[in-house]
């Protein structure tokens, strides 16, 4: 067997496709991850946030630009923050959904006759 050749140089011309299909392919992974992936600098400010951890954390990807991770508030309390007395984690559940809609319902609303019909 004889030793392995090493590779002849890339042109700067092959080195800039490479580097090109790279950062394509990274992209492309990052945007479509179902995995939540946070992108930030040196003091920790977010630069870039893919659609997953938007989803997840209940921001848009220009409200997270900028953010700190000790800015971010998990989508149920910023729910209690604006006043609400509560909120349903997700994923549904089907079995429980209605008793917990029930719960959030004042008494006013719970016995509450639909308008009659002009």
């Amino acid at each position: 067997m004889s030793a392995k050749e090493p590779a002849d140089p890339l042109t700067a011309e092959e080195f800039q496709v490479r580097q090109q299909t790279t950062a394509s392919r990274y992209w492309t992974l990052f945007k479509h991850a179902p995995d939540g992936i946070l992108i930030a600098d040196t003091d920790s400010r977010f630069l870039d946030a893919n659609a997953s951890i938007c989803r997840m954390l209940g921001y848009s990807r220009d409200e997270l630009a900028g953010m700190q991770a000790a800015g971010i508030v998990a989508p149920g309390e910023k729910c209690l923050a604006s006043g609400c007395n509560g909120y349903i984690k997700k994923p549904i559940n089907p079995e429980t959904f209605v008793a917990e809609i029930e719960r959030f319902l004042s008494p006013v609303h719970s016995q509450a006759k639909p308008c009659p019909a002009s």
